[in-house]
């Protein structure tokens, strides 16, 4: 968890919503989309602060190349590609929220059923 960036903002009441979600269901579903290289977020920035929130020391994660995912943005005033996010985000300047868009090629599971126990430690998760 703690080498993981943000790569724009979010939404707080979101954050509580999800991390209301997860301690009642004491499971975790879905798992991030990170750039292997950078640590970058790419999907799950609610996630991310949930887990730092519950303290957990691991969340499930699906590691990509950052340079193989089409990249995009809804808004006019904001330009991205792999290459100006990161560049963005060394500086320490993240992207307002809902800026930038990710197509991935592949389908993001959402029925992981992981155990919040089996995600506070990481030695669980090296067995």
């Amino acid at each position: 968890i703690k080498n993981l960036l943000h790569i724009e903002n979010y939404s707080e009441d979101r954050v509580t919503i999800l991390l209301d979600k997860i301690k009642n269901e004491m499971k975790w579903q879905v798992p991030i989309i990170v750039d292997q290289k950078t640590g970058l977020v790419l999907d799950g920035q609610h996630r991310l602060e949930v887990a730092k929130i519950l303290k957990l020391k691991v969340i499930p994660a699906i590691l990509v190349n950052y340079d193989d995912i089409q990249t995009w943005t809804l808004r006019k005033e904001e330009k991205v590609s792999p290459m100006l996010v990161r560049k963005r985000i060394k500086k320490g300047d993240i992207y307002p929220y809902k800026t930038v868009k990710h197509k991935f090629n592949f389908k993001i599971p959402n029925e992981l059923d992981m155990q919040l126990k089996d995600l506070e430690s990481e030695i669980n998760d090296r067995n």
